[in-house]
């Protein structure tokens, strides 16, 4: 699936995840929105075209800032990872390096990695202060 099939833009800014479960690298959420405000004009479940503000700004390949009034949430976080997306003029920042982790395992895109100290949990760490702290 592509990840258009996977994330909604409604009229608010709001972008959801609408997907079965796909995740995506930040620097390719990005990459969709760019994609989609070049549009010469709206369609289907996305309200972007070449008249609206920037959806994004990418800062690194790992970090983007959301610019207002778009906007992600948790859901659609945990379903991003390798890089961080910044949000409300910073006051809300995901921090999402993996996609998920159980017992001494740790999930990066598809790939395993083991370490001694996980426990559980998914990779979505928030903030509502401008400095990521796991939730």
């Amino acid at each position: 699936m592509a990840i258009g099939d996977d994330f909604s833009i409604d009229l608010n800014g709001d972008i959801r995840y609408t997907g079965s479960g796909t995740n995506y690298t930040v620097i390719a959420f990005h990459r969709w929105l760019g994609d989609l405000s070049d549009d010469a004009q709206a369609a289907g479940n996305d309200i972007m075209d070449i008249t609206k503000a920037t959806p994004s700004e990418r800062s690194t390949d790992n970090i983007i800032t959301l610019n207002s009034p778009y906007n992600i949430d948790d859901d659609a976080a945990s379903h991003l990872y390798d890089g961080s997306v910044i949000q409300a003029a910073g006051a809300t920042i995901y921090d999402v390096a993996y996609t998920s982790f159980t017992g001494s395992t740790f999930t990066i895109g598809s790939t395993d990695f083991s370490t001694d100290n996980a426990t559980s949990g998914n990779g979505t760490y928030i903030s509502t202060t401008g400095s990521p702290g796991q939730t």
